[in-house]
């Protein structure tokens, strides 16, 4: 019975440090920004960029990661969500 609780806890610490791993990883990626260049491409005019931007330091400022609405000057509505 020893051995195998011995075996149970070793199996159990490995998928820890595997968990750990993955994790670690991820948030190594997620730290870089990713931008779609079609994305970018609808906040070509500059009140609309100013929008993206104001809208971003302020998702930043709030630790919010929920998904935000812009509504563009062509009355395109974009979601942007910011982690």
């Amino acid at each position: 019975m020893k051995k195998h609780e011995k075996m149970v806890r070793i199996v159990n610490n490995m998928f820890f440090l595997i968990e750990s791993l993955f994790k670690t990883t991820a948030s190594l990626v997620a730290e870089d920004t990713l931008f779609n260049k079609d994305f970018l491409d609808k906040f070509s005019d500059p009140q609309d960029k100013e929008k993206l931007e104001e809208a971003v330091a302020k998702l930043k400022a709030d630790n919010d990661n929920k998904p935000h609405k812009i509504t563009l000057k062509n009355k395109e509505e974009v979601t942007i969500v910011v982690n």
